[in-house]
């Protein structure tokens, strides 16, 4: 390599370099600016990566004689993980389409490749979500691989030729990009997590306060009853009136019962815990057979896996209603029925308990507010349950979090620390 070609090599590995490294801020002020008004974080993420892909493309890197590579698909990539299905697409569009723009050399094996790795990438998605950053950062690694070995199948397909120690250490400037990028991201999302934590905090601090609300919350439908009941008391109603004036009434008792008992519910999770040790196994398997007849009858398939043998320690009775507030929360989420799935299995000195349903899912701006009192996606919510479920988790030493998609269903997973149970 001559120090002209030499220096345009690095020139241009730089600006590759430069332009993923840049998502890393992109991100950063995506979060900082709309961190709750998630509905338009996916297409601003598309945007990012549209520009990096483009420059990217720009400045390509020879690795031989008319053969040029570039680190387009980290932003492809980071586009498709956040994104979704849409954003993936359009960015492999805009890929094929700048390649033709830009009449370089190797369009077929860009389009075969571009292609290849919308399938790859929306595949394995959903297990990205489902990991750890570690496991995330290792599925990227394993997508970046891939990538560099179909790149040179269809290379060698197409009668190409390609120095293969320049390919090699194209690659692995570009696997190192891609983890750094990933890394910054993950530790970003983590950190704003953190500080969500912190404000869930200071939100459940005030519970105790919340009794004022309550009475505003219980004297609307005391109000009604009471005009009713005055209606009635006029002797001028006919019957069929009457009935339909006690149906009310009754309604709206429910609905004042019902806010009262999340209430107390709330307001009895921060009380003192009778903590002891407890069988998960026994503990979930015991609300699966409550909960059972309730998902029969909303015409919901119950499914369950219950392979662990650990102990936690727990209040047993607030865990039972923080797992039926969430089994009943998932039926539902499903009212032309679906698929209630109820998993636990033991983790690296931990047992998950994971809760999901086929339902109507929720966005990412509902998800932000899930565990928030008085908020509901429900018309008669309190919001209070989950409140209660958060409390109790984290009460215990364990984490809860939650991966929603709109129309697909969505997973509440609860984590606690495994205790080993002494035999005397």
């Amino acid at each position: 390599m001559n120090n002209d070609v030499a220096s345009l090599f690095f020139n241009h590995l730089f600006i590759n370099i430069t332009a993923n490294l840049l998502l890393v801020i992109g991100y950063r002020y995506l979060q900082m600016n709309y961190w709750r008004r998630t509905n338009h974080h996916s297409w601003l993420i598309a945007v990012f990566c549209c520009v990096s892909i483009i420059a990217c493309m720009h400045y390509p890197i020879s690795v031989s004689q008319g053969y040029l590579m570039d680190f387009r698909q980290i932003g492809f990539l980071l586009g498709s993980i956040i994104g979704g299905p849409v954003v993936s697409v359009m960015l492999g569009a805009i890929i094929i389409a700048h390649q033709l723009f830009l009449n370089q050399a190797g369009l077929a094996a860009a389009i075969m490749l571009t292609v290849c790795m919308v399938g790859v990438v929306l595949a394995v998605r959903p297990m990205y979500w489902r990991h750890e950053r570690r496991g995330k950062l290792l599925i990227v690694t394993g997508l970046s691989l891939f990538e560099s070995a179909l790149l040179l199948l269809i290379t060698f397909m197409g009668e190409g030729s390609v120095d293969i120690l320049f390919f090699l250490q194209f690659s692995t400037f570009k696997l190192i990009t891609l983890i750094a990028v990933f890394y910054f991201i993950l530790q970003i999302r983590k950190y704003f997590q953190w500080l969500e934590e912190i404000n869930q905090s200071e939100k459940n601090r005030i519970v105790s306060q919340i009794a004022a609300s309550i009475s505003h919350e219980v004297r609307n439908p005391l109000t009604v009853i009471r005009g009713f009941i005055q209606l009635i008391a006029k002797r001028e109603v006919d019957q069929e009136k009457l009935a339909v004036y006690c149906e009310m009434i009754m309604a709206e008792t429910d609905r004042a019962v019902s806010i009262i008992n999340d209430y107390l519910s709330l307001a009895k999770a921060h009380e003192e815990d009778a903590k002891q040790l407890v069988s998960v196994k026994s503990e979930v398997k015991y609300v699966i057979n409550v909960i059972s007849p309730y998902a029969l009858l909303q015409g919901v398939e119950l499914e369950s896996s219950i392979q662990t043998e650990g102990h936690i320690e727990i209040d047993p009775y607030k865990l039972r209603q923080a797992l039926i507030n969430l089994m009943k929360n998932a039926i539902e989420a499903m009212p032309d029925g679906g698929k209630l799935t109820v998993t636990a299995e033991d983790h690296f000195g931990s047992v998950v308990i994971v809760v999901g349903d086929t339902g109507i899912g929720m966005s990412e701006d509902q998800l932000m507010k899930v565990g928030t009192p008085f908020y509901s996606t429900k018309v008669s919510g309190t919001g209070l349950g989950m409140t209660l479920v958060n409390h109790v988790v984290r009460s215990s030493g364990g984490s809860l979090s939650f991966h929603s998609e709109v129309g697909i269903g969505t997973d509440f997973k609860l984590e606690f620390p495994l205790v080993k149970k002494i035999v005397i």
